[in-house]
């Protein structure tokens, strides 16, 4: 499949950006040979994903204005973007998504995809500061399983972000998120996640049975 732009993945973002989506399964072939090198040792399921996102990446950058190159992974996993340029793509099955910006518009962005309501109540101690569980409990019963998502995807996409400044690694415990209000059809809400250095506003969506959260480190 081909990935597409995504006005919908961009409009949570404060300042320009361009951003791709793909729903369903991404195409290796489409790949740059660089991109492809060392999968078959992958499982088909990463394979898949990984296209994905780098389906996704490319559109983005076209959006941009800027040629599609071959994304490869730095040494912590980021994609080494072409100069001048952030980035951060994310996938989960069914749905992969990437966003890219001009550095001097974003010091650094983060997006995450998570499958709405697919963060199970045991796990919730390992994700959810204290506060964060008391304040889940105090939710209604039918909402708390997206909510949690929400705060997973929250918390990865601001690790993401505040990663692309600091390169420090956090502990889902070092990040507390706030969120007053869930999003409805194709309407965003705010969400804002603070660790011990940073406080970052982001926007959460509903894409279809995905939660997509994205956050921006003004520049």
């Amino acid at each position: 499949m081909s990935a597409r732009g995504s006005p919908r993945i961009e409009a949570l973002f404060a300042q320009p950006v361009a951003a791709a989506e793909l729903l369903g399964e991404g195409d290796p072939q489409v790949l740059f040979n660089a991109e492809r090198g060392g999968q078959q040792r992958w499982a088909r399921k990463r394979v898949l994903e990984f296209a994905a996102g780098r389906q996704c990446a490319h559109e983005a950058l076209r959006r941009l204005g800027v040629a599609p190159v071959p994304l490869l992974a730095r040494p912590d996993r980021r994609p080494e973007w072409p100069p001048g340029i952030i980035g951060s793509i994310s996938h989960c099955r069914g749905f992969s998504t990437a966003v890219v910006a001009r550095t001097g518009v974003l010091r650094s962005l983060g997006v995450d995809v998570e499958r709405a309501g697919a963060v199970e109540p045991e796990l919730w101690p390992r994700i959810l500061t204290p506060t964060e569980q008391q304040w889940l409990q105090a939710q209604p019963a039918g909402a708390q399983r997206l909510l949690a998502s929400i705060v997973f995807s929250a918390k990865e996409s601001f690790y993401k972000c505040q990663y692309g400044v600091t390169e420090r690694f956090l502990e889902f415990g070092q990040a507390q998120a706030r969120l007053d209000e869930l999003p409805r059809d194709d309407a965003s809400c705010a969400v804002e996640v603070s660790s011990a250095d940073v406080t970052l506003a982001g926007r959460c969506l509903l894409v279809g049975d995905w939660v997509c959260t994205a956050f921006g480190w003004p520049a």
